[in-house]
């Protein structure tokens, strides 16, 4: 029987597309599917280097278009026509998330996304700033008592961060929770099984994978993960339920309302949960429903896409296609961005922004299917950072020329990152910061009377006593390039939170 012939069109179409040789039948499944997640990075990276600014990988008779210029993302990310659906490797999450925010698609995402928009709203996240300067004062404890010295630092970060956004989402401090690290477990077991099942396409099948000992750990922690949620979900019902639900009518009008007023003298904080609720009592959502979108949100994601696109070098992507958005090469392409691999807060000026190309940085993505929650991750970045940056210099052990990076989820290194967090004023107290007396790049302002410092390197650090208190404080730092400036100074005084004795770490210490 003759293929259709909108196959062979399709096919012709994306062959058009550069790339590596493929063998018939299986395509570039031998150059890629085989390798380590740490060769599999390096590959793409390659790739993107010889075929800018598109390539294409067939697996078997599936397509694979990777794309990684800003014309060609403003392209897809600014139609608002068309429905991005995920891809099917999207598909691997689903017995996790469900179909929630991150997977569904058509009416139904639709309507998540206008459902849980309002949840983004600032009168309901400017009650989580408590929440998350109260973590990062349990960071700091953590890394006083332990001497600062961290092994494993995306360990250490992704802790403390999951405690938080636990805490918001669900109402719930994980602190407070026997299950607290069985459910951080298995939250990072999901993400390890979730990317080996992708990168072996013979899995896909939910039969046989159910019938490895992958898919066994796999139940296993789901049952973690869904009772925990479920659980949460129940205790919090129950209480709206005792209270007649006086405190989910508020929800009608946070935009006007202030937040005081609404939790009185309990203080009850509305959490996400609490919105998703309110939507269960007007019939718009179920129980399943909310866990689908308490799970997503404690999960992160990535994007994929579908429709047909003309590349800024006229390739036309048939429909279909599975379609990769490569972000982290256009934010390290040196047509937008010099001397990319240089740690430059300058480059985030105001006057610079506005010359670069709006689809050069997409931290958060861009259009209909953006990052829902970047206010929040904005806001717990400032938080918890200005309050380490309060009580502590930061020397690495590690330097960025060593490590080495691996596919994942989200970009993760093979080796865990070993740091020192080296106290200020340790001698005066906890957290103590004298008034400024002198200029940012000020040394002697950084010790306490009497404190000996032997330590020539010292003075290569950035020294964060010279700041009047009020500079750190997270409503001070409008966007994260003052943040940068708080944690890096000006190179030509040669005052930096790194040692600049390392001139290839000083010079290339990444984004």
């Amino acid at each position: 029987m003759p293929e259709p012939e909108h196959h062979v069109n399709s096919r012709r179409q994306i062959n058009n597309i550069p790339s590596v040789p493929a063998l018939p039948f299986i395509g570039h499944m031998l150059k890629f599917f085989w390798r380590s997640q740490e060769d599999l990075w390096k590959f793409q990276r390659q790739l993107c280097k010889d075929y800018y600014p598109i390539y294409k990988l067939w697996c078997g008779p599936i397509a694979f278009v990777s794309i990684h210029h800003p014309d060609d993302l403003e392209k897809v990310l600014s139609s608002t026509k068309e429905h991005l659906s995920k891809g099917y490797l999207y598909d691997s999450l689903i017995p996790w998330l469900g179909t929630g925010l991150l997977t569904s698609e058509g009416i139904k995402w639709h309507k998540r996304r206008k459902i849980l928009t309002p949840t983004f709203h600032f009168n309901i996240l400017k009650q989580f700033v408590e929440i998350l300067i109260n973590e990062g004062n349990r960071m700091v404890k953590f890394l006083k008592d332990t001497n600062g010295s961290v092994n494993d630092l995306m360990f250490l970060v992704s802790h403390h961060t999951m405690n938080a956004i636990v805490e918001t989402a669900m109402g719930t401090s994980l602190q407070e929770m026997d299950e607290f690290q069985q459910y951080h477990q298995a939250i990072h077991d999901m993400g390890k099984i979730v990317i080996y099942r992708v990168l072996k396409p013979w899995l896909a099948s939910n039969l046989i994978f159910s019938l490895t000992s992958m898919g066994k750990r796999q139940d296993k922690n789901l049952k973690i993960l869904h009772g925990f949620t479920e659980k949460i979900i129940k205790e919090r019902k129950q209480y709206h339920e005792r209270t007649n639900g006086r405190y989910l009518k508020y929800f009608d009008d946070m935009t006007e309302t202030d937040d005081e007023k609404i939790i009185g003298i309990k203080k009850r904080r509305l959490a996400m949960l609490d919105l998703l609720i309110a939507a269960v009592r007007n019939n718009e959502m179920n129980d399943l429903d909310i866990r689908e979108e308490v799970d997503t949100f404690v999960f992160e994601g990535l994007s994929s896409t579908y429709l047909d696109i003309k590349s800024s070098e006229t390739h036309l992507v048939p429909s279909g296609t599975i379609l990769h958005l490569n972000i982290y090469d256009i934010h390290r392409d040196p047509n937008f961005w010099p001397n990319p691999d240089v740690f430059d807060p300058d480059r985030f000026l105001l006057e610079k922004i506005q010359k670069r190309h709006p689809y050069s940085y997409l931290p958060f993505s861009a259009g209909p299917r953006n990052c829902i929650g970047q206010r929040f991750a904005m806001m717990e970045l400032k938080a918890i950072m200005a309050t380490l940056i309060y009580n502590f210099y930061l020397e690495p052990i590690d330097y960025l020329k060593d490590l080495q990076f691996k596919t994942d989820l989200i970009s993760r290194v093979t080796q865990p990152i070993r740091i020192r967090f080296i106290p200020i004023n340790p001698v005066a107290g906890y957290g103590a910061v004298k008034p400024a007396t002198s200029s940012v790049h000020s040394r002697s302002s950084g010790f306490a009377p009497g404190e000996q410092d032997d330590r020539e390197t010292r003075s290569k650090y950035f020294n964060l006593s010279s700041l009047p208190t009020t500079s750190l404080h997270p409503s001070r730092c409008a966007n994260f390039t003052q943040i940068a400036r708080l944690l890096l100074t000006n190179r030509k005084t040669q005052h930096c939170i790194y040692d600049v004795n390392n001139a290839d770490y000083a010079g290339n210490d990444g984004y």
